[in-house]
């Protein structure tokens, strides 16, 4: 489940993820990073990774790489908060990849992640 988090930032796109993800909620980011887009060059993302389990279909994982491959010069930075190691990995690959720095942050750095991703 994606849940969309509250954030002060107009830039900074927020939220968190537990379980699976379903194309409603890879759709929904990608309406949200849309009208992001609109108002700024660039936008920064802020992700919650909590004991993923992948997608709910084959749908939603297509959908979520379109709008990855779609964006990925429309980030500017990211910090990926969790604890999974697998991922922690990833972002070190997403970091070379992507326009943006992407920076890994351990849950109990979340003020932290919160703090350099909005500056």
């Amino acid at each position: 489940m994606v849940t969309i988090l509250e954030n002060q930032d107009d830039d900074v796109l927020a939220f968190r993820i537990i379980g699976k993800i379903s194309k409603e909620e890879v759709d929904k980011v990608s309406d949200l990073l849309d009208t992001k887009l609109k108002l700024h060059k660039k936008i920064k993302l802020y992700a919650e990774i909590k004991e993923l389990e992948g997608y709910e279909s084959i749908d939603a994982l297509f959908a979520d790489l379109k709008l990855s491959l779609q964006h990925f010069n429309d980030v500017e930075k990211a910090a990926i908060i969790t604890e999974e190691k697998w991922i922690h990995n990833l972002t070190h690959i997403a970091d070379k990849i992507i326009g943006g720095e992407v920076r890994h942050f351990h849950v109990a750095q979340e003020p932290e992640a919160l703090q350099w991703v909005s500056a």
